[in-house]
């Protein structure tokens, strides 16, 4: 089932609630309507059965015929004998009625005794009239024996106490839906206006293609959730600007780089194959390795940062030994080519690291620097408060330190000292740049009096 949408479902509970109270605050008003009319009618009740005993009192004789006497009000009352064998006083509408009820002695109520309707086949339509019986006994002095006592009864009679409640309840009923469907109505107009600003942004971000990203959320005015909302947006679009130029130029620049190997490596077969009795095949030979090694090189470091890029590239934390790794790379440096390695600046500089990705930031440095080193190589670590500091001099051409810094983007060179011929791909630095960041470091070049110094830092632990 699709879900609803966030206006209808939080119409629908509001509605609900509001349908809740709405009954709750009806049912509790008609109730105290209905006690209300019920203590009236009582009351009623009450004074038609105190006028009917200062009657009873003055005309009451033992041999006299039933008297009547006129209602005034809608409560009704009956005298009769306790055994209910003779009606002595009644209200006009129950002339000729007999003795509708009989008592029976009840602890609850405040005369001890209740009426209980005898429920004759005669008296059926006056019965359903008759509401909220009341029971009291009376004794009329001067009567043979000293007294005789009677019964009197008192009923509301008739309808209209119900129907006004009735009325109540259906003006109740009326006003409540009334209430409840203009309320519901003005939730979901309520609803709709307070996310009309994020169906704006919805349908402002839907119009933005991926292929112009440059285009913009309407900021409105003020500091509330929306504007931050738009600004959030905002700032999201111009990341994915940013990295959608960053992208198509990597594709770019790759496509360039991998281009210059290819072209070389075709056009010396190709030559090669025109003329193969001319042709040198050991300087063939020699350009198949060397372009071909730099194709290796290049797709392996693009295959890195790619995985990199993604996440895709653990990094574990081990005990390493930095001092270690650059003693290594001096052996290396020193079997490779005639260059002098001092390290005399090597101190022991144990960090927590991923090891492979270390060394693999050491060696390109130092692969770096063996390509513009004139006579040498100087390595030095040691640690300052809770970092480590590996610095890695060559005395080839210097750089501009600060302009040198956009040497660890991808695909840069210097102009003239770092050209392709050289070999380098324009990774290696970027690669180390996003290596000393895992570890929580950096990677720049450092102001030095002749040659470069690159400076890598990372957390001790």
């Amino acid at each position: 089932m699709k879900r609803l949408s966030i206006r209808v479902r939080f119409t629908l509970w509001r509605s609900v609630i509001i349908a809740l109270v709405l009954t709750v605050v009806g049912i509790s008003f008609s109730h105290y309507d209905q006690r209300i009319l019920e203590a009236n009618s009582r009351s009623e009740i009450a004074q038609a059965m105190v006028r009917a005993q200062a009657t009873f009192n003055q005309i009451y004789y033992p041999s006299m015929a039933t008297h009547y006497v006129p209602r005034l009000t809608d409560a009704v009352f009956q005298i009769t004998s306790y055994n209910g064998d003779r009606v002595y006083m009644a209200s006009s509408v129950l002339t000729n009625q007999p003795a509708l009820a009989r008592v029976r002695v009840s602890h609850t109520s405040a005369s001890g005794l209740v009426p209980v309707l005898q429920r004759r086949h005669a008296t059926r339509f006056i019965d359903v009239r008759l509401h909220l019986g009341v029971a009291i006994a009376l004794t009329k002095p001067g009567c043979v024996g000293g007294g005789c006592t009677a019964v009197e009864f008192g009923w509301y009679f008739g309808s209209a106490a119900s129907q006004s409640l009735a009325v109540t309840q259906r003006i109740l009923i009326t006003s409540f839906l009334v209430l409840w469907l203009l309320g519901t109505l003005l939730i979901w107009l309520g609803v709709g206006a307070a996310l009309a600003p994020i169906e704006a942004i919805r349908r402002r971000v839907s119009s933005i293609t991926a292929g112009d990203l440059s285009e913009r959320v309407e900021v409105s005015e003020g500091n509330d959730e929306f504007s931050r909302l738009a600004v959030t947006v905002n700032d999201m679009l111009g990341r994915l600007e940013e990295s959608a130029k960053r992208q198509q130029e990597f594709i770019s620049n790759a496509s360039h780089e991998l281009r210059s190997p290819l072209s070389t490596l075709l056009a010396t077969v190709d030559l090669a194959a025109a003329n193969s009795e001319k042709a040198d095949w050991p300087a063939v030979t020699a350009t198949v390795q060397r372009e071909g090694r730099r194709l290796d090189r290049l797709i392996e470091d693009l295959f890195w940062l790619a995985r990199s890029s993604e996440k895709q590239i653990p990094t574990s934390k081990e005990e390493v030994d930095i001092d270690d790794f650059l003693y290594e790379e001096a052996a290396r440096v020193r079997g490779m080519t005639s260059l002098v390695v001092d390290t005399s600046g090597t101190n022991p500089t144990r960090v927590r690291g991923d090891p492979a990705l270390l060394r693999r930031a050491i060696r390109n440095i130092v692969d770096n620097a063996m390509r513009y080193a004139t006579t040498g190589l100087a390595f030095s670590s040691h640690f300052e408060g809770g970092s480590c500091v590996i610095n890695i001099h060559d005395d080839g051409v210097g750089v501009d330190a600060k302009a040198a810094e956009r040497y660890f983007e991808r695909f840069v060179r210097e102009d003239v000292s770092r050209a392709r011929h050289s070999g380098g791909t324009g990774l290696g630095l970027a690669i180390v740049a996003d290596i000393m960041s895992r570890h929580g470091g950096s990677a720049h070049f450092i102001p030095t009096e002749s040659g470069t110094t690159v400076e890598l830092r990372l957390r001790r632990y």
